[in-house]
């Protein structure tokens, strides 16, 4: 990165989570990106997710940039949901520990911010997400597409260069920040244009719905803060830890 200011926030964010989890029982490098919000089309978020959907505005008016980091599983935890219709204990705890992680995280990056002269606004990733429909009026998988860190697989969730497993959090502020270009590849091996579907068949359902299955988790795991958490069509993909690249494919 270019400017200093992405640079700080970047390198924050890696040393919070090497502070929080030295010997990576939970996480594996984190990725960080940008989007300058006049240069990426946030108003298809209400076409792309719902007519609902919030804007950076509705946060913060007069707001200039998002933020986005991904914090990607580590092999133990996500082998560890390999088998079984339910998430696993393993599973369980890194998903609560990282919704803890991603607002230490924030609060980090809107001291730096607001020491330097701006304002940061963000919804608490517990509040983000509608139980009832399991959807989101503040996808954080889409705000990190337009944040250039990643493209969809068929699963739906993004594939960054780390792979999909693992949590978003995202945070809006005034300051204008350089956009990260977006990838110069499709990451999904279905959208390169091969067979795949490992995803689909993961999935406890065959189908990537996943609502009844969700909703049967969360007393399972005692907490209705994790009911999204399957996590099943995730675990054991080409694009679980990685971005596959084909043969003939041009990496980014």
């Amino acid at each position: 990165m270019e400017f200093l200011l992405e640079k700080q926030i970047a390198e924050l964010v890696d040393s919070r989570v090497r502070q929080e989890d030295p010997d990576q029982k939970f996480w594996r490098q984190p990725i960080t990106g940008f989007a300058l919000i006049h240069e990426r089309p946030f108003e298809k978020l209400k076409t792309w997710v719902s007519d609902d959907h919030l804007l950076p505005d509705d946060f913060l008016p007069g707001a200039e940039s998002v933020i986005t980091f991904f914090l990607p599983f580590s092999k133990e935890v996500t082998c560890s949901n390999d088998d079984g219709p339910e998430a696993s204990p393993a599973w369980r705890d890194a998903c609560s520990h990282t919704t803890g992680l991603i607002d230490a995280i924030r609060d980090e990056i809107t001291f730096l911010l607001e020491t330097g002269g701006f304002n940061c606004a963000a919804l608490p990733v517990s509040q983000s997400f509608d139980r009832d429909s399991l959807s989101s009026r503040w996808s954080h998988r889409h705000i990190a597409y337009l944040s250039g860190i990643g493209t969809f697989g068929r699963n739906n969730l993004l594939i960054t260069e780390s792979g999909c497993s693992g949590r978003l959090g995202s945070l809006i502020t005034d300051a204008p920040l350089s956009s990260t270009p977006y990838p110069a590849r499709e990451f999904c091996i279905e959208k390169q244009g091969e067979n795949c579907g490992v995803c689909i068949s993961r999935c406890t359902q065959g189908n990537l719905s996943c609502y009844e299955l969700c909703q049967k988790n969360a007393p399972n795991l005692k907490s209705e803060d994790l009911m999204e958490a399957c996590g099943r069509c995730i675990a054991g993909l080409p694009c679980t830890y990685t971005a596959p690249v084909l043969s003939g494919s041009v990496s980014s």
